[in-house]
C-alpha cells in the first residue's frame, strides 16, 4: 500500500462521515506524511485545506532511495553531529539520554529480526505494519513547493536529526 492510497481511504472516510468544504489536518511522525498526502489530494479536488500541522514529522525521507555508497558517505558525514549531539544530551541528562539510546537500540534489534516464531500475533502485525509503513515511505516523492504546513516539534529532543529546526520542511 502507498501512501497516496493510505491518504485516499481517510479521505473517503472523512468525506462521508464528516462532509465539508474544508478540513483542517495534522499528522504525527509517519501520520504527518499521510496528513500532507490528504491535503495535496483534497486541495486538487478544490476542497480548502485550513491548517496542516506536524508534529515531530521527520520530513528527510529521501534517505531510503540512496543507493549504497549514498547511504554510506550520509552516514559517515553525520556520525561527528550526532556524537556530539548524544555527548551534549548526556551531558544535560544522563539517565534520560540513556533511556533513549537503550529504546532506539532495542528498536533497532527489533527491525534486524523482523519477524520471530516466539513474537506474540500482536507483535508480529505491528511489525507487518512497520513493515508497510517503511515501504509506503521508502517509495513516497515528497513534493514540498506545493504546500504550507505548521510545524510543532519537541523543544527537547533525544534522538539526532540533521536539520533540528525544520525537520527538513524548509
Amino acid at each position: 500500500m502507498t501512501i497516496e492510497e493510505i491518504a485516499n481511504e481517510y479521505i473517503q472516510e472523512m468525506l462521508e462521515k464528516v462532509p465539508s468544504d474544508s478540513y483542517a489536518l495534522a499528522g504525527y511522525s509517519f501520520g504527518g506524511f499521510v496528513a500532507f498526502e490528504m491535503a495535496k489530494q483534497l486541495r486538487s479536488m478544490g476542497i480548502k485545506v485550513t491548517m496542516l500541522a506536524m508534529f515531530d514529522c521527520n520530513a528527510e525521507t529521501g534517505y531510503f532511495r540512496e543507493t549504497s555508497m549514498q547511504k554510506l558517505v550520509r552516514k559517515s558525514y553525520r556520525q561527528f553531529p550526532k556524537f556530539e549531539f548524544i555527548l551534549k544530551s548526556f551531558l544535560r541528562d544522563p539517565k534520560e539520554t540513556l533511556s533513549s539510546q537503550l529504546f532506539f537500540l532495542r528498536s533497532k534489534w527489533k527491525s534486524i529480526f523482523k519477524l520471530n516464531e516466539s513474537a506474540s500475533q500482536e507483535e508480529q502485525e505491528e511489525t507487518l505494519l512497520d513493515i508497510r509503513y517503511e515501504y509506503a515511505l521508502k517509495n513516497y516523492h515528497l513534493n514540498l513547493s506545493a504546500n504550507d504546513i505548521d510545524l510543532f516539534r519537541v523543544k527537547k529532543r533525544l534522538y539526532f536529526v540533521p536539520d533540528q529546526e525544520f525537520l527538513g520542511w524548509r
